[in-house]
């Protein structure tokens, strides 16, 4: 149970001001940039939020964003569950680990790209074919995460649980599982922004669903501030999207961050 002092340190002031600090500087140097015509081709920050609003004033936002939403959280999702179980078990298994190895860090080190023309062979023209993009995206980078904090968990902890009496199924989720946990949890955190990575992708390949497609019919158009514009709409559901995993972190795994 945390303590009204340590909900306090979940948030520290500090960084959040600098944080806050660092968004106002860059957003009025874009304004001023844009406003100031330095760049010719660039937009100003409230013509590109005017444009935002204009698109869900008009019902062209909604659509698009439901559906990138839609596929994003079903493949976050499928990406978790097969991220978290196969890593852990390539953690407790060496013989899971050996035959599974070469295949994670060949999607680690391969740009995930490559592979969506052979994703649209399987699933065709559908949003298969995009949720199967964000796993490809996603789930290798929280199967690698969680591989190495179950491996990294404390053995003296497990022995020790085992020591009192607990079971080894009851020892490895009570003890290895929530030693694990913040790292774990930085892993999703990890995977969300591969995710909404891997569903513009995605999107920008097949170019009939969601934002990309919004987007794209603004390349045709070189139409800068509808590009930006959805670019602005992509970026905020990639933050909001980041900050709930992160909360998420920090309501289920507070006892290990440190009291400083």
């Amino acid at each position: 149970m945390l303590t009204p002092g340590s909900r306090r340190r979940l948030l520290p002031r500090g960084p959040l001001a600098l944080q806050a600090l660092g968004l106002v500087v860059g957003l009025a140097l874009w304004e001023l940039i844009g406003a100031l015509h330095l760049i010719s081709w660039f937009p100003s920050l409230h013509a590109v939020l005017g444009r935002v609003g204009e698109l869900a004033a008009q019902g062209k936002l909604q659509e698009p964003l439901v559906q990138s939403v839609t596929n994003l959280v079903v493949g976050y999702l499928v990406s978790v569950v097969a991220g978290i179980v196969i890593g852990t078990l390539m953690a407790v298994s060496k013989y899971v680990n050996f035959a599974l190895r070469v295949y994670v860090d060949a999607l680690m080190a391969a740009p995930s790209i490559m592979l969506v023309p052979v994703l649209y062979v399987l699933f065709g023209l559908s949003s298969f074919t995009l949720i199967a993009v964000i796993v490809l995206y996603a789930s290798v980078f929280i199967m690698v995460n969680t591989r190495n904090a179950v491996a990294g968990a404390s053995s003296a902890l497990h022995d020790m649980a085992r020591s009192f009496g607990a079971g080894p199924v009851a020892a490895f989720f009570w003890v290895t599982v929530r030693s694990a946990g913040p790292e774990i949890l930085s892993g999703l955190r990890l995977g969300m922004g591969r995710a909404v990575k891997g569903m513009f992708n995605g999107e920008l390949f097949i170019a009939v669903f969601g934002l990309a497609a919004l987007d794209k019919s603004y390349e045709g158009a070189f139409d800068t501030t509808g590009i930006l514009a959805v670019a602005v709409v992509v970026i905020v559901l990639a933050v909001v999207l980041s900050t709930i995993v992160e909360f998420a972190n920090r309501r289920l795994n507070g006892w290990a961050l440190s009291p400083s």
